[in-house]
């Protein structure tokens, strides 16, 4: 882990924020993928949405080819 050292106490923090909500990601991604049962319907529906489409597409990317 980054230690603070010189980073004013607000970087050091905004860092742990965002290194905390990354690995929130992964781990929502990793139960996305591991435990939908219907991957297709619900990237379909979600790439409808504009508020989620841009979810959806990212998550394409994890999928294997056949389920593209």
């Amino acid at each position: 882990m980054m230690e603070q050292g010189k980073l004013s106490t607000d970087d050091f923090e905004l860092w742990r924020s965002l290194r905390s909500a990354e690995m929130d990601f992964f781990r929502a991604r990793w139960e996305f993928l591991s435990r939908s049962t219907d991957k297709q319907l619900t990237i379909k529906q979600a790439l409808k949405s504009p508020s989620d489409r841009t979810t959806a597409l990212r998550i394409l990317l994890y999928l294997e080819v056949e389920e593209r």
